[in-house]
């Protein structure tokens, strides 16, 4: 009997780029706000970069915490972009900023979404 099946590559760009951007964040306070050695820094990257995979992918409130903390973070750096655009008002920056955060949630709702709707077949190759 035929069955019809689509495939749909799953795009994670946006979750890993958050995490590397992240464990960056947290390296350089380590070593710049902590004085700690750069090598240690680099150790707590690492740590880092996986640990936040690890808690965003394992734990669904963790995922949802992460979503809503990278989207606010997205929208912070583009209301500063606003503002250099404009330096008169806020308005530029606002208006940008609800724009990359509504981007961002809906990036991290199509992933979500992808998760809970997906059907998993297993097969052997051959």
């Amino acid at each position: 009997m035929a069955k019809k099946i689509t495939l749909r590559k799953r795009q994670n760009k946006i979750l890993y780029t958050e995490f590397f951007a992240t464990s960056i964040l947290i390296t350089l306070f380590t070593i710049i706000r902590l004085k700690l050695h750069p090598a240690i820094g680099i150790l707590v990257a690492l740590f880092s970069i996986f640990g936040i995979a690890y808690f965003f992918f394992q734990y669904r409130i963790f995922r949802y915490l992460f979503s809503l903390l990278f989207s606010l973070g997205w929208a912070t750096g583009v209301f500063l972009i606003g503002q250099q655009i404009e330096i008169t008002s806020n308005t530029t920056g606002w208006v940008l900023s609800i724009v990359a955060f509504a981007i961002a949630i809906w990036l991290h709702y199509d992933h979500f979404d992808f998760l809970r709707k997906t059907t998993v077949y297993e097969y052997e190759r051959q």
